[in-house]
């Protein structure tokens, strides 16, 4: 059973990385410091603004653009050879970038896997781009760690102890990492997954191959539920102004490198716990209770239907249940509605008599029906 390197590495990493990182930044500065080198500054009516005189036209007679040189053998040939230089440095470049990474993991691949075993290649890549990338990064880095060694050698003992209370920082920080992006990554997934399994998977499965025996691969399920947790975090993170938007930005409000567990946990981690234990040991205790008293004297086929259907039962009802609390609400909206339409139209009514301020005219009230007889 293979591992979803390449889903962990593409769609979880790779985002996080190139959001750290920024390469597009990186590469923003080069273009703009390339414009500013390349392009003369004018000014909205085309003329230069450093003072120099402009250049004669490319056509013109005296053109500064232009000058006689010595063209030298082969130039054309020069000239080739240079274009598919280029070409071979690009295609090179490209090949060094994708199979030395790929090499590289095969070998890493190989070294820690049975003799014969098929190696993914793009687990291979995955892992020795990444490992390089890190390698490189720490290369580039060098000077700062051996500056800081040198400095740690001329004061030893105020250099202990910013080690220890950096080390400590350092410590806090990745065991915060780890309980937050563990539980929201591996934890609320698999949670997930057991709750397709016991729910619709293994009741399904009972009805169509009721002889046959059900094996919950849990790695496929984790995947799944995976992509179904970024699914429904896209949906619930689409309005920024809902509750679970505004609380998952205070928890990585200080940075995705520094989340705030204290509130991870009040405001995720122990709400999701909370429903998948009741969703899932609610049903169970119902089903070993009916098995152990109404159902007692039933063979072990029955009470594994029973332990099998009280899932898809509770399911209906929980459904049910929330149907009906829906219908109840959108009733009662519904009476609100019609009252209050109902109450503005008396308004209406009641005012239609009345004086209106800021107005002289009265609306004349009906004559009684005894000075009408007596007239």
């Amino acid at each position: 059973m293979e591992f979803p390197l390449d889903l962990l590495f593409f769609n979880f990493l790779t985002p996080l990385v190139i959001k750290l990182f920024k390469p597009s930044d990186g590469l923003h500065e080069m273009y703009q410091w390339w414009f500013r080198k390349l392009f003369v500054d004018v000014d909205i009516s085309d003329n230069r603004l450093d003072g120099n005189a402009e250049d004669d036209p490319i056509h013109g007679k005296s053109s500064d653009l232009t000058e006689t040189v010595y063209i030298p053998p082969w130039f054309r040939f020069r000239i080739c050879l240079f274009v598919v230089a280029i070409w071979l440095f690009a295609a090179a470049t490209g090949v060094g970038v994708t199979v030395i990474p790929l090499l590289f993991g095969r070998r890493l691949f190989s070294a820690f896997m049975p003799e014969g075993a098929h190696i993914n290649d793009i687990y291979a890549f995955s892992v020795g781009i990444y490992i390089l990338g890190a390698a490189a990064y720490g290369a580039f880095h060098l000077r700062n760690i051996f500056n800081f060694a040198a400095h740690s050698f001329r004061h030893p003992f105020n250099t202990t102890y910013s080690t220890f209370s950096i080390l400590g920082q350092y410590a806090a920080q990745a065991a915060s990492i780890a309980y937050v992006y563990g539980a929201l990554i591996v934890v609320l997934p698999v949670l997930f997954a057991v709750f397709l399994e016991f729910y619709v998977l293994i009741p399904l499965h009972a009805y169509l191959g009721p002889g046959e025996t059900h094996v919950i691969h849990i790695i496929q399920d984790w995947t799944l539920g995976f992509l179904y947790a970024r699914i429904a975090a896209r949906i619930l993170l689409w309005n920024p102004r809902s509750l679970i938007s505004r609380a998952l930005q205070a928890v990585v409000r200080d940075g995705y490198l520094h989340p705030n567990a204290r509130l991870a946990t009040r405001a995720f981690v122990l709400p999701i716990g909370v429903f998948f234990a009741a969703t899932l040991l609610l049903p169970l205790t119902l089903a070993q209770l009916a098995n152990s008293t109404y159902y007692a004297s039933v063979d072990a086929e029955t009470k594994t239907k029973i332990y099998t259907l009280v899932y898809p039962l509770a399911l209906a009802v929980g459904l049910s249940a929330w149907m009906a609390w829906g219908t109840v609400q959108a009733t009662e909206r519904w009476r609100q509605r019609i009252k209050d339409e109902v109450y503005l139209i008396g308004e209406r009514l009641h005012n239609l008599g009345e004086r209106r301020a800021g107005s002289n005219i009265i609306t004349a009230a009906p004559e009684p029906e005894s000075s009408a007889a007596a007239a």
